[in-house]
């Protein structure tokens, strides 16, 4: 079948809410968003924690290292989510180019969490490189704008600002 394109009308109709483009109406509901998830990870008592993953405190507690993966401004992300995950973790964190990732054969280490950033969760390369990590036997988390995008869809838990339930597929 062959895919749909939506027409500029409808495109328009997706509500921008006044702002001339996607990227400025994002830019401007980033701090509400931020705030939003940070308080989704706050228990009572003020502990962090991770809600709505699929991953269990064993496994989170088995992880020996932590890749990033992504492309373009989400690299650019994952980039500052490497110092704050080494701090946070005390793990060695390391962000790549998901077009390296997918096209050359990368050591992935036991108990290794390879995070996937993506705005759309369509982009090939992230995709590709999702399968090249879930196939070496990495843990996956995908944190994406759009819930069920196939990012979301095809790793082992993912994370969406727009969708806060869970989102995973379990093997």
């Amino acid at each position: 079948m062959p895919l749909r394109r939506r027409t500029s009308s409808e495109n328009e109709s997706r509500t921008k809410d006044g702002y001339p483009h996607y990227m400025l109406k994002e830019i401007h509901e980033q701090p509400q968003v931020v705030r939003r998830l940070i308080a989704e990870g706050i228990d009572r008592s003020g502990r962090i924690f991770l809600p709505n993953l699929s991953f269990t405190a064993q496994e989170i507690r088995a992880f020996s290292r932590i890749t990033i993966a992504a492309s373009g401004s989400s690299r650019h992300a994952g980039m500052v989510g490497e110092f704050m995950l080494e701090r946070l973790t005390g793990l060695p964190a390391h962000v790549d180019f998901a077009s390296q990732y997918c096209y050359r054969d990368p050591v992935v280490a036991p108990q290794e969490l390879t995070i996937f950033l993506s705005q759309s969760g369509t982009t090939i390369d992230t995709l590709a490189a999702l399968q090249v990590a879930r196939r070496k036997g990495a843990k996956s988390l995908a944190i994406c704008n759009v819930a069920d995008a196939p990012l979301t869809q095809n790793a082992d838990a993912g994370k969406s600002p727009s969708q806060p339930r869970k989102v995973s597929r379990r093997n």
